[in-house]
């Protein structure tokens, strides 16, 4: 199937999956653990899912900083405060757009994608079937070394390629699940 948006295209991708097809197919959700939430609402079992479920991308597109005329700015405290919470050494500046004419005087020169991969593994499959909630099986997702979107921005941000601004946007990076959140 192209995109899966309701019950009917959902079952036939489980049922194709069960046959030992490869399916790949789209869910427009915020990141790995959402599709896990979506397919659940759209009636997939957990155990289908679980048991069928090989990977997951969630991905985003990010403005890349232009090479020619990017400029240098300290991070504030609270924009330090963003890396530690991901796990990741906060640099000492970052990059942001200034503006040439080679990018049109925006400061940007192209895109790169930002990413949460997840090869479904015996715990996390465990997980799928047991119906945890969204915000436990994101906790786990860490524990397994998946990194989220927001670390992934965040690194590209560290790497220079990207600004602290489009990070923020694509990522949700102020988003910070609590326990409890949904």
């Amino acid at each position: 199937p192209g995109e899966i948006r309701d019950e009917e295209t959902a079952a036939a991708a489980m049922r194709a999956a069960s046959s030992g097809k490869y399916i790949l197919s789209t869910f427009h959700t915020r990141d790995v653990a959402s599709v896990v939430t979506a397919l659940s609402d759209v009636g997939v079992d957990a155990h289908s899912l679980a048991g069928n479920l090989r990977s997951i991308i969630s991905q985003r597109l990010v403005r890349r900083l232009c090479r020619f005329c990017r400029g240098r700015r300290e991070l504030t405290g609270d924009e330090r405060e963003l890396f530690t919470a991901q796990q990741i050494e906060p640099p000492k500046e970052v990059a942001m757009p200034t503006g040439c004419p080679r990018c049109r005087k925006t400061g940007y020169f192209g895109r790169i994608g930002i990413f949460e991969v997840l090869e479904n593994e015996p715990r996390i499959e465990e997980a799928i079937s047991e119906k945890i909630p969204e915000h436990q099986l994101r906790e786990l997702l860490r524990e397994c070394n998946v990194d989220s979107l927001a670390h992934d921005a965040l690194m590209k941000v560290a790497a220079g390629t990207t600004s602290l601004e489009e990070a923020r946007d694509a990522a949700w990076v102020r988003y910070q699940p609590e326990a409890g959140d949904g």
